[in-house]
């Protein structure tokens, strides 16, 4: 006997189960009206809002990120500032001495 009230009581708790699943459904279908799928549409729109402006300010954080390593490599090792520095000059004066030469050959050509 036992056994038959825990079956008819399971059976009774799934039939009010399967109810309140289809009253659910039919309310959700009901419920559906223009306005709630506009506040749907509405909440999507913020939140990829909100994500793109957090992606954006993620990658304005990783290349501050990047170039003050840089920065802070540069303090670090200024003996590779001061190589680039001297090929610049190098290169600079180079140039201006064969611009001079040029000039002198077409004068006294």
């Amino acid at each position: 006997m036992a056994n038959k009230f825990k079956s008819s009581n399971l059976t009774h708790l799934r039939e009010q189960e399967s109810k309140l699943l289809s009253s659910n459904l039919s309310y959700n279908l009901v419920s559906e009206t223009p306005e709630s799928n506009w506040r749907k549409q509405r909440d999507k729109i913020a939140l990829d809002l909100y994500r793109e402006n957090h992606k954006s300010i993620r990658q304005v954080f990783e290349s501050t990120k990047v170039f003050l390593n840089m920065v802070i490599h540069d303090f670090r090792n200024p003996t590779s500032q001061i190589h680039f520095a001297i090929e610049f000059a190098l290169d600079n004066l180079q140039k201006q001495r064969k611009k001079r030469e040029l000039n002198m050959k077409s004068l006294n050509s």
